[in-house]
């Protein structure tokens, strides 16, 4: 794909976002105005116009005041308080200025801290709806309760045998299972774990558990199958490509413990993994029907072009171009925001989205990152790509 194509529909939707952030009703980070504040904030790092940081800001400032005058605060990653503050976090330190969070901090940490607790023992390790979210935000913002919660997360892990732990987990229809999806599943719980050994927190605990973990994901491999992973261990059908589910966040999950437990065996699998998938290029096949990054083109490609940064593979660079081309090609809806729009399935059809998971603002900031590669962005964390 030419860039200058990628550089005008960049521009496009910088000119929608910065149109319409202010009349978007939700505050959250995955499809609200803290999500559109982080693409600008990319937007910041590449091009140095202080119009998107001030943007940034004032939202941000805004979102927080809406947020705490609410009378019930919903506090999950995707949705609520916890997904806002963790871009606040990563915004202040990343600038080194103070946007207020240590006064958050200090009157919501006990109540983040007994919302994770509530949900781990609920069964409910969703990153994006549950406590591992809430967990993860109070990690990266160094909060003193992190070792209590490693200390519940480990405890509520089921012991399958000497080798493997798991942990199973409420789905939407009430039944339990072993979710194998990185954002819903234990791949998530594999990253949160690798990042509690990066950062010094009960190493020796979390890398036991850790290893276990990933022997039980292994252990449930599909045999003769498209992908090599299914949507729960007692799926046998092969899962779709993307962000969400299947075997790309299974490989990356696998890629951030190499890196964190150093250990070259888990980083071979994930790249034979990923390898695996790199034959995986059709879009009817795998279910790929929009350019989001959740389930669509944008995720895709981002997760190739972080292999690739990681790897310097050729073939991972080969795939990021060619899906990188079907985020393009998808935005060819006439009604569309720039063109883009986002697919609910055959009851609710075509919507059009602008937030981060779903929509426009994820769309444009995997292509922002992939004009520029060589400036530095931390961003891939909000979906647990890096640590």
């Amino acid at each position: 794909m030419e860039c200058s194509v990628i550089v005008e529909k960049i521009a496009q939707i910088d000119k929608l976002i910065c149109e319409k952030i202010e009349d978007v009703k939700s505050t959250n980070l995955m499809s609200g105005k803290a999500g559109m504040c982080l693409y600008l904030y990319e937007r910041y790092l590449t091009t140095r116009l202080p119009k998107y940081l001030e943007m940034c800001l004032n939202v941000l400032d805004n979102s927080f005041y809406e947020f705490i005058n609410q009378n019930n605060i919903n506090l999950t990653y995707s949705s609520g308080f916890s997904g806002i503050l963790d871009v606040a976090d990563y915004i202040s330190k990343s600038e080194k200025i103070d946007i207020g969070l240590k006064k958050i901090n200090a009157k919501l940490e006990n109540y983040l801290y007994e919302n994770a607790i509530y949900y781990f023992k609920k069964n409910n390790y969703d990153f994006l709806h549950g406590g591992l979210g809430v967990s993860m935000y109070l990690l990266n913002s160094n909060s003193s309760k992190i070792n209590s919660i490693v200390d519940c997360l480990l405890s509520t892990a089921k012991i399958i045998d000497n080798e493997t732990v798991a942990w199973k987990s409420l789905n939407n229809k009430g039944a339990m299972e072993y979710n194998l999806g990185l954002s819903h599943g234990i791949p998530s719980i594999i990253v949160f774990l690798s990042k509690c050994i990066i950062n010094g927190v009960d190493m020796k605990r979390c890398s036991t558990f850790l290893l276990k973990t990933i022997r039980f994901i292994e252990n449930h491999k599909l045999i003769n199958n498209k992908s090599k992973y299914s949507y729960t261990t007692d799926g046998k059908n092969f899962s779709r490509l993307a962000w969400c589910y299947g075997d790309l966040g299974v490989a990356r999950s696998f890629f951030i413990a190499s890196k964190a437990m150093k250990n070259d065996s888990l980083y071979f699998k994930s790249i034979s993994l990923m390898q695996h998938i790199s034959k995986r290029i059709d879009l009817k096949e795998n279910y790929v029907v929009d350019a989001s990054l959740c389930h669509g083109a944008a995720g895709i490609a981002h997760i190739f072009n972080l292999f690739h940064k990681d790897t310097n593979i050729i073939e991972f660079k080969e795939l990021t171009d060619y899906w990188i081309d079907k985020v393009i090609e998808l935005g060819n809806h006439e009604d569309g925001n720039v063109g883009y729009k986002t697919w609910y399935g055959t009851d609710t059809g075509w919507r059009d989205e602008i937030g981060f998971l779903e929509g426009l603002s994820g769309i444009g900031i995997v292509l922002n990152s992939y004009l520029y590669p060589n400036k530095e962005s931390k961003w891939s964390r909000f979906l647990l790509l890096s640590i």
